[in-house]
């Protein structure tokens, strides 16, 4: 199966979680602050639409007919939520129909990384607004198993990278959850890092023990919710660090 309908089947779903959950929402929790700095749960989802009507007058992505020039600001939000996910929903057949194609082209390749990062948004804010209203949830999704893994895979850059690790320091990441994992960061030469397994005999620098969306909102550089579970030991100071370094979105 091509890559890009993968991406299509995770992008529609986690929209459409959103879409339900706006249906749900009373004025009061639209207004809340999310952990997402300076933007309440209606600020993200006028982002998410004003994000997926730019992509439907992306010359790249090919447009339907009709609705280039964006949708009416003055219609009620889940109104234009619905609307754009059906557009975009269109658009995207057109997506999965050419990549059918034996080759990739460099048209399609494009799609794929713009689509990649649409369904990392539209995820990642979805669970801004889960925790801001107090109602968690899709952790499992396909959007969320491919977020979880692009996070995971960031870990030995910006560790390596960001954190000020010294050469040879050993970072232990144990995450609980749905979606659970434990390893080890290896700090090398040249701010470059390796992930591998925990050696259980082998005392880390650093360890940062947490829980899947507490994970997700420090690679995703927001402010911790007040539920957030964060265990660190070794040395503290550089697990505080590591828990600053590793964010990899706005």
């Amino acid at each position: 199966m091509s890559a890009i309908v993968g991406l299509v089947e995770a992008w529609r779903q986690t929209f459409h979680a959103s879409l339900v959950l706006a249906g749900e929402l009373s004025p009061a929790e639209l207004a809340r602050q999310t952990g997402c700095p300076l933007w309440t749960v209606e600020d993200i989802y006028t982002h998410l639409v004003d994000a997926e009507t730019g992509v439907l007058a992306d010359p790249v992505a090919g447009p339907p007919p009709g609705t280039v020039g964006g949708l009416d600001p003055a219609r009620p939000l889940v109104d234009r939520m619905r609307e754009v996910y059906m557009l975009r929903s269109d658009q995207m057949a057109g997506l999965t129909a050419s990549a059918e194609d034996a080759e990739p082209t460099e048209t399609q390749q494009a799609c794929d990384r713009r689509l990649r990062m649409r369904v990392l948004d539209c995820w990642v804010h979805e669970q801004d607004i889960r925790v801001a209203v107090g109602r968690p949830g899709n952790l499992e999704s396909p959007a969320g198993r491919m977020v979880h893994v692009m996070f995971r895979e960031s870990l030995p850059h910006t560790i390596a990278g960001r954190s000020g690790a010294r050469e040879g320091s050993r970072i232990r990441f144990e995450v609980g959850g749905p979606l659970p994992f434990a390893s080890d960061i290896l700090v090398g030469a040249g701010g470059r890092g390796r992930q591998v397994d925990v050696d259980p005999v082998v005392d880390p620098d650093a360890s940062i023990g947490t829980d899947g969306i507490t994970f997700v909102q420090l690679c995703s550089g927001r402010t911790l919710s007040g539920s957030a579970h964060l265990r660190l030991g070794g040395d503290v100071e550089l697990a505080r660090r590591v828990t600053t370094a590793i964010a990899v979105t706005p």
